[in-house]
């Protein structure tokens, strides 16, 4: 295995077997999306209907048509985070990176007041912690690598335990010339994945550069 793949971003690997796995759901999101469109025209002030015919068509690879009702849902209720997620999904596929890091935040905002105990509502962390980890990867693609460590960082604080994240930030850590806290990571990510061969050879590597 070629260093270049193993200090690739787990995000982007991601990124291409969703568009793979796609075909393999049309099937099933057909019918999900006939459902959702007779919901949405029976209650268009609704915004859970909107929202998951949005979803329905992203899963489908139709985000241009997913955009436009996300927006509508965005319209109808500005504090419902999961509709600027899934148009923050659209824009990363379409590599429209700018907007897709607007809608992010726009997740991250509306979690965080959600987590302050406001509106009486229970926050989606999984919700949060991916839109961190969205970001990181578009900084980190960019070589704002400052700015990448601090969402990874953000990310790891709502799930400690998940190994894709402590290797990314390990990637871009490393990446950063900020190699102790990389071996950490690295360390981190065998920790909970021993058979994990990319963070092994990085090691490797970093504790080369150590002699």
């Amino acid at each position: 295995m070629s260093s270049g793949r193993l200090e690739t971003l787990v995000f982007f690997v991601i990124i291409i077997l969703m568009g793979v796995l796609a075909y393999g759901r049309n099937l099933t999101w057909q019918d999900e999306i006939s459902l959702w469109q007779d919901s949405f025209r029976k209650s268009p002030n609704k915004v859970r209907p909107a929202n998951n015919l949005a979803k329905g068509l992203l899963e489908e690879g139709r985000c241009q048509e997913a955009v436009g009702i996300l927006r509508i849902a965005i319209e109808k209720d500005p504090y419902y985070a999961e509709p600027y997620y899934n148009l923050g999904l659209c824009y990363v596929r379409a590599g429209r990176y700018d907007e897709a890091l607007k809608s992010f935040k726009e997740v991250v905002r509306i979690m965080d007041v959600l987590l302050k105990g406001h509106y009486g509502e229970i926050p989606r962390l999984s919700l949060l912690i991916r839109s961190h980890g969205y970001m990181a990867n578009i900084y980190a693609l960019r070589g704002e690598y400052e700015m990448a460590i601090e969402h990874f960082r953000e990310a790891i604080k709502y799930a400690p335990s998940n190994p894709d994240l402590h290797y990314n930030l390990g990637i871009t850590l490393k990446k950063a010339g900020r190699y102790e806290e990389a071996i950490r990571e690295f360390e981190r990510v065998l920790e909970l994945k021993p058979d994990d061969k990319g963070a092994r050879w990085n090691l490797t590597v970093l504790r080369g550069l150590r002699r």
